[in-house]
């Protein structure tokens, strides 16, 4: 019985999978199986056909879009020849009528030439003659403003001697303000020119701000051109007990520049 059993089971198993299979042959559409196949064989060749129809027609418009681009890369290319040409015939005729324009100028430029030429001759003339009158007067001019730099040169430079009778005087040399200083003051520069040689003065009287400018003090006696400082070219020996003991000399300092100072303020030293 078991065996039977399976026998029977195994027959009904063969039985499933054949039908199965023929379905699925079915379903693949095999030419064998006759008219009862879904996809026939015409089917097909209907469906090859429309698959080259629609390459055929995809190869024509690729073909007329070469054609169209083609087209306008000819056109351009023709645009462009066009513009060149027609640059060159303006550059051209530009250039026609610029040399026109350039003779016309030069024609006129030409003739303002000689008309300028002769008016400088005119002109040149004319300062000739007027040169020649005015020579004299230009002389005697040129000769007035010489002799007053000479003159202004020599009172810049001036050196004002002390006279003696007896023996003679190095001189002195001004540079600063000479007429407000108090002659007791100018006695004593003169006596030293005598005695010690050549003096240079560098400071008599000054400004608030030049006072400033140097160091002075603010109740300097050089604002009130009551003071002197001066410089020795010579022998100074003996000079400084000099003018210390002179009645007229009130505030006396020797600088380490070599410098002196001498003033009619009371009797100091610093």
């Amino acid at each position: 019985m078991v065996r039977s059993a399976r026998i029977v089971f195994a027959m009904i198993v063969c039985a499933i999978l054949a039908g199965c299979t023929q379905a699925v042959l079915t379903d693949i559409g095999d030419p064998s199986l006759g008219p009862s196949a879904k996809l026939d064989q015409q089917e097909i060749e209907r469906r090859e056909k429309r698959v080259q129809a629609a390459r055929e027609r995809a190869r024509k418009a690729k073909a007329e879009r070469r054609a169209a681009s083609r087209k306008a890369r000819e056109a351009r290319i023709a645009a462009r020849k066009k513009r060149r040409e027609e640059r060159a015939a303006k550059a051209k005729t530009g250039a026609k009528a610029s040399a026109q324009s350039n003779g016309r100028t030069a024609k006129k430029t030409k003739k303002a030439t000689k008309k300028n030429r002769a008016g400088s001759t005119v002109a040149r003339k004319r300062t000739k003659r007027r040169r020649a009158k005015l020579r004299p007067r230009r002389k005697a001019q040129i000769a007035k403003r010489r002799a007053a730099r000479k003159k202004q040169r020599r009172t810049a430079r001036k050196v004002r001697t002390a006279r003696r009778k007896s023996g003679k005087s190095y001189g002195v040399l001004i540079r600063t303000p000479w007429k407000c200083v108090p002659g007791s003051l100018k006695k004593v520069i003169r006596q030293v020119s005598q005695r010690y040689g050549r003096v240079v003065i560098n400071s008599t009287h000054r400004s608030r701000a030049h006072n400033r400018r140097v160091g002075g003090r603010k109740g300097s006696y050089h604002l009130k051109c009551r003071a002197i400082d001066f410089n020795v070219y010579g022998n100074t020996r003996g000079l400084t007990r000099f003018l210390r003991n002179h009645p007229s000399v009130g505030g006396f300092k020797r600088y380490p520049s070599g410098y002196f100072h001498i003033d009619n303020g009371p009797r100091r030293t610093w």
